[in-house]
């Protein structure tokens, strides 16, 4: 998990909202939702291929700026249209019609991936017996339930807003990622 304890100090995630068939609103939304729990400066990396809209390159950076984004890239210049390239010189102009998602990942029994390894690290410096598996399972559900308890929280076993932010105020596990698989 590149963004862990000791790992990467930012986040560029690919935000090629044409590519995958969204716009840069969602895009924006889902890449904010899912990142932001990492605590890392995130700086979009937006598409120039596949011949994009100068109107969608230009949401693209009044939408960075409007995230609270410091800096942003594009991928890939060579295939940067002459309009496209007026595009990325143009001033920007405040969106007054997009409000920033402010979610964070609800994350239950059977999530899997590098968030659930995230709340498990952070998980573990309350509960020390806490797997770090990256599998949202039986033992996340009760140890999660026991936190949320312990923090006068609905002990649904779920994370969500107020679980996420109890959990982001620990410190978080780190855990040796080149050791050998238990029992291996």
């Amino acid at each position: 998990m590149f963004l862990g304890p000791g790992g990467a100090q930012y986040n560029q995630p690919q935000m090629y909202w044409k590519a995958i068939g969204q716009s840069v609103d969602t895009v924006y939304a889902n890449t904010y939702i899912g990142n932001r729990i990492y605590g890392r400066p995130i700086f979009p990396l937006g598409q120039t291929y596949e011949n994009v809209s100068s109107s969608d390159l230009l949401r693209f950076r009044e939408e960075a700026v409007l995230y609270g984004a410091t800096g942003w890239s594009f991928w890939d210049w060579q295939e940067t249209s002459a309009s496209g390239w007026r595009t990325l010189a143009a001033p920007l102009e405040a969106l007054t019609n997009v409000t920033p998602n402010t979610d964070v990942p609800e994350l239950h029994k059977g999530s899997k991936g590098d968030q659930v390894l995230w709340l498990q690290e952070h998980l573990a410096a309350a509960i020390p017996t806490q797997e770090v598996t990256g599998t949202f399972g039986s033992q996340t559900v009760t140890n999660l339930g026991s936190f949320q308890s312990a923090h006068g929280l609905p002990a649904t076993g779920v994370a969500g807003p107020a679980t996420w932010a109890a959990l982001l105020a620990l410190t978080p596990v780190a855990v040796d990622w080149t050791g050998t698989k238990p029992g291996a």
